[in-house]
């Protein structure tokens, strides 16, 4: 079974609301997954909770006490580049929604519009995408090399 450690940046209430939204999803869909919640109020302690733990995502509030808003997502993913980034958060607004997006966030929920199974599979697919991202680039990396070699076999 695989267990996939996310960090909640969620109040309380929310926190356990989402623990058993993706219990349930996970019962639902029969999937050999399990979560392993690492809970976090700021973003501070987020970021010491990733350094601490290695999570595969973050579900990201972005309305913390000591960062709102896109600004957030930016701190988030400068600071943890290899982690996915999901927003959940009670900001409806398509326009804060696409400017983390372009940051680079892989997912943008909206509190009150999730069902255990969208936010499951929206933690899933993160996760997937993030593995074919890293795949991809360890392939662009080798290719470079090769071309580098093959390049400078032409000056010998």
């Amino acid at each position: 079974m695989n267990s996939e450690k996310i960090v909640l940046t969620n109040g309380g209430s929310i926190a356990r609301l989402v623990e058993v939204m993706l219990g349930q999803a996970s019962l639902e869909c029969k999937c050999d997954i399990s979560f392993k919640f690492l809970k976090a109020q700021t973003l501070s302690e987020a970021f010491d909770v990733a350094d601490k733990d290695g999570p595969n995502v973050i579900l990201l509030d972005l309305g913390l006490p000591d960062s709102s808003g896109v600004d957030t997502v930016k701190k988030v993913i400068e600071r943890l580049p290899g982690i996915p980034v999901i927003a959940h958060t009670g900001m409806d607004d398509i326009r804060t929604g696409m400017e983390a997006t372009r940051l680079g966030e892989v997912g943008y929920m909206v509190k009150g519009e999730s069902t255990p199974s969208l936010l499951a599979k929206n933690i899933l697919f993160a996760l997937e995408q993030y593995k074919l991202k890293n795949e991809l680039e360890k392939k662009r990396i080798i290719l470079v090399g090769i071309d580098r070699k093959r390049s400078n076999s032409y000056f010998l």
